[in-house]
């Protein structure tokens, strides 16, 4: 079993959880995204808990969509978010964290600030190969405008990876991150209604660096990823029903061999013949009530994730809950995989916020 475990994390590393099959078989990634799939990742314990279907909820983040810093309802708001990754695959020194701040500047402006990390504090030797201690780093800086009922984001991105010892550490490389999103917000028939789109992680090629031996110098594209999705909002008394729907593609093509540059990828992944393959599905439910007078909400979450085995087998029922103040939020979620044997098996997040505004 440890050395099914080796193979799998040495020869596809990071990536390529969630590409590989899950039956107890090896890996069988259709596509060489490399090891930045973290940046695709939205680990907000909130949208976690709904299927990941976060690019229209404003309260869950603006990770996935930076025109949702528009409707935030709070003047300030800062989060954080952490979990243990890859826990059934028995590996205890990897983590994913992830921290977010947006300051609403005006009713029409607002800013706001992303930092993933996602890194291994002890060597990974697995006999035939090992890696020593690695990081993955992406601070992003967003800004967003509300035009009545439409609002647009923008963001830009800084990619670090690479090992932490050694003279390797100079050779880490770099890159950069570009998203957009557009969202809009409509009442009717008594239900708030949001729709949503966005464009992540668009960018030039990224060097890998010294992270295991049979890594270095291959040349990966950023995970570009396009998401279309909405929410609606019914409330009745001191309750409050949300759904959030959502669909996304992973624009990176199958065959990358003629690609030169990062920058033309995503349009070369359009037409492969396995684009209804990669589409992905979510959907995901709140339940939200006053708990303690006025002062405390409760929120119970649940949510779907689909993917196609030949891309992932991303295939997970999400649950989660939260309690919120008008001054704090705890957040968590927690996954359970419908293949057996999948590698994100018993992931958690935790997230932790503070909002300096009260809410109307």
């Amino acid at each position: 079993m440890r050395t099914t475990k080796a193979v799998f994390f040495s020869l596809f590393l990071l990536p390529l959880f969630l590409q590989s099959q899950v039956d107890g078989r090896f890996p069988k990634p259709s596509r060489a995204i490399g090891y930045l799939e973290f940046l695709s990742v939205d680990i907000a314990s909130q949208n976690a808990a709904l299927g990941n279907a976060g690019v229209a909820n404003p309260e869950g983040g603006f990770l996935t969509n930076p025109a949702l810093l528009a409707n935030q309802q709070d003047l300030f708001s800062v989060s954080v978010n952490y979990s243990p990754w890859l826990r059934a695959l028995g590996i205890p020194s990897l983590h994913f964290a992830a921290f977010q701040a947006g300051l609403k500047l005006s009713e029409k402006h607002a800013i706001g600030l992303n930092y993933q990390q996602f890194s291994s504090l002890d060597p990974l030797d697995f006999g035939f190969n090992s890696s020593q201690p690695f990081s993955q780093i992406s601070p992003r800086i967003s800004y967003a405008q509300n035009l009545k009922k439409i609002s647009w984001g923008l963001s830009i991105a800084y990619v670090q990876s690479g090992n932490e010892q050694g003279l390797e550490r100079r050779e880490r490389s770099r890159g950069i991150s570009l998203s957009g999103g557009i969202s809009s917000a409509h009442q009717f028939w008594g239900a708030d209604w949001l729709f949503a789109a966005s464009i992540n992680d668009w960018g030039p090629s990224h060097s890998a660096r010294a992270i295991a031996p049979n890594l270095q110098d291959i040349d990966y594209f950023l995970p570009t990823t396009f998401r279309l999705g909405g929410q609606t909002a019914l409330s009745l008394s001191n309750t409050q029903l949300r759904i959030l729907y959502q669909v996304e593609h992973l624009l990176l093509a199958r065959s990358l061999d003629s690609i030169s540059s990062g920058w033309e990828a995503p349009f070369r992944s359009l037409g492969d013949g396995q684009e209804w393959r990669e589409w992905q599905g979510m959907l995901g439910i709140e339940w939200a009530e006053i708990a303690l007078g006025e002062r405390l909400d409760l929120a119970l979450r649940l949510g779907l994730r689909y993917e196609s085995e030949e891309q992932g087998s991303r295939q997970l029922i999400t649950t989660g809950l939260g309690l919120r103040s008008q001054r704090f939020s705890l957040d968590a979620s927690y996954w359970i995989p419908l293949p057996q044997n999948h590698p994100l098996q018993n992931t958690i997040t935790l997230g932790l916020s503070y909002f300096w505004h009260d809410r109307s």
